[in-house]
């Protein structure tokens, strides 16, 4: 009798065992089934209509290269022109922007605007003058501090 208790226990114990197992899988196979969306792609935003009359701009036109020919054969040099072009835009805006900063900090510690660019150089608010860009060079107001670049005159 001892025995077959043990043999019933065994076989429930083993039951029980699957039976959990059957469960937690089941469990499992449906909370990862679930966890998808039922479309991949994201909801869309609701579409406004325009009013009739209003006719959409038309785009604006890219602005034509100054330096280039438009030939797919010159495309390159153009391309290595308007590169160098634009770093040298960028280095008078930074130069500027440098000397505008050595005007202020003069104004700040001498209480007025230096006679000229030269000046911050010599009292050590500039280490080098800084060379405007190409066909350009710096214009400035002694009575107003302003600095700005403008086009070179011969």
């Amino acid at each position: 009798m001892d025995s077959e208790f043990r043999w019933g226990y065994g076989l429930a114990m083993k039951t029980s065992f699957s039976i959990r197992l059957l469960s937690i899988s089941t469990s499992l196979a449906l909370a990862l089934s679930g966890c998808g969306s039922s479309s991949d792609t994201p909801a869309k935003p609701p579409t406004v209509s325009k009013p009739a009359a209003v006719a959409p701009k038309p785009a604006a036109a890219a602005p034509a290269s100054t330096n280039g020919s438009g030939s797919i054969v010159t495309a390159p040099v153009d391309y290595v022109a308007e590169v160098i072009s634009a770093g040298e835009k960028t280095r008078g805006t930074v130069d500027l922007m440098a000397i505008r900063k050595a005007i202020d900090s003069y104004h700040e510690q001498e209480n007025g605007f230096p006679a000229s660019i030269d000046e911050l150089h010599e009292k050590k608010y500039l280490n080098v003058i800084p060379r405007p860009p190409v066909n350009q060079q710096f214009d400035y107001n002694a009575q107003t501090g302003e600095v700005k670049l403008v086009p070179k005159t011969q």
